[in-house]
């Protein structure tokens, strides 16, 4: 079947299908130029490969004032400021009731 024997409804379903955009205002001579200039053939094109989607990562936020840590991130090897300078304190005390 030639496409000149086709309606206009046909028309605009084949110019779909190959990614042509055509509306139901235009008119059918229109149509089918639209259809012989285009260099796509009948057959369905396969669709490009997707992109791989980048490992996703977890990370577990939690709400903390300033500039703390959460206490199940931090690691026991490293103490943190705060019990350095009370370890300090109390060794000055120490020191001090020692040799006062």
């Amino acid at each position: 079947m030639s496409n000149k024997n086709k309606t206009k409804a046909q028309l605009i379903e084949l110019l779909t299908e190959k990614g042509i955009s055509a509306q139901m205002s235009m008119k059918k001579d229109e149509l089918l130029l639209l259809l012989e200039t285009s260099n796509t053939p009948d057959v369905a094109q396969p669709e490009p490969e997707p992109e791989p989607e980048p490992e996703k990562q977890s990370i577990n936020v939690q709400a903390t004032k300033g500039n703390q840590t959460p206490m199940g991130n931090t690691d026991a090897s490293q103490p943190s400021a705060k019990m350095l300078i009370i370890g300090a304190i109390v060794l000055l005390a120490i020191i001090y009731f020692v040799f006062k």
